[in-house]
């Protein structure tokens, strides 16, 4: 049975594919997976593949498949990656369905692929408080008895006040004010929800720290739509 984000996201990649847009987050690699990798490589240590958690379209999984062995690239939502599958194939990437928030995915995850490293970008603050606590049970059973590493970088509490400064919602972006007016608005993850969330696991962190998430947008007077984030750096003891 699919849960409620796998029905939201299908109809939101569904409502994007037939009015020919990209989402909000839709960057260049460069400007999303190529910015958390110094801090990345930085940890890893092991010769695992990696896992893109929330692949969307499959951009970074693309771009990280010419620095891993193989990539795993799920999503949540089956139009957006049949979507990926069809605009960035590489014979290196395995495209497929997962939803992170479902109990035991992690197990399955792992029982099919073995370790891997995972790459997170923006979609735990879409989540709801228990369903973050799963995808990090999840989380800890891809990386458990292994050096794989995970990075995390997530849309941080402050953007309703970032949104503020830059004018309020009336001269957002369109796409930012939908994110607003969605169903499933952004809660923000703090570095102290990070920690929480990982009590009770055996991961550690390795680098915590305040960040930007690139977007396509500009606000009304030209300046680009930075996005504070929080980004998480793990492994498993």
């Amino acid at each position: 049975m699919k849960s409620d984000y796998s029905r939201y996201w299908d109809m939101f990649y569904q409502k994007k594919k037939a009015a020919g847009e990209l989402p909000l987050w839709d960057v260049e690699p460069e400007r999303s997976a190529g910015v958390d990798a110094p801090a990345f490589f930085a940890h890893l240590q092991n010769d695992w593949g990696l896992l893109d958690l929330g692949c969307g379209f499959g951009k970074e999984a693309l771009w990280f498949a010419e620095h891993f062995s193989h990539v795993v690239a799920t999503d949540v939502a089956p139009t957006v990656i049949a979507q990926a599958e069809e605009m960035h194939p590489h014979p290196r990437v395995a495209y497929g369905v997962s939803d992170a928030s479902a109990p035991g995915e992690g197990d399955l995850v792992r029982a099919n692929h073995g370790p891997l490293n995972v790459y997170i970008r923006a979609f735990l603050h879409q989540l709801k408080p228990q369903a973050q606590s799963v995808a990090f049970e999840n989380l800890h059973a891809i990386l458990k008895d292994s050096s794989a590493v995970a990075c995390i970088t997530e849309v941080a509490p402050g953007i309703r006040e970032y949104a503020a400064a830059h004018g309020g919602f009336q001269v957002m972006p369109r796409d930012l004010q939908e994110v607003f007016l969605s169903h499933l608005p952004p809660r923000g993850v703090s570095e102290e929800r990070m920690l929480e969330l990982i009590q009770g696991t055996s991961l550690k962190v390795l680098q915590l720290e305040s960040t930007f998430l690139h977007t396509r947008l500009t606000f009304t007077d030209g300046s680009p739509v930075e996005i504070p984030a929080t980004r998480c750096i793990l492994s498993a003891s």
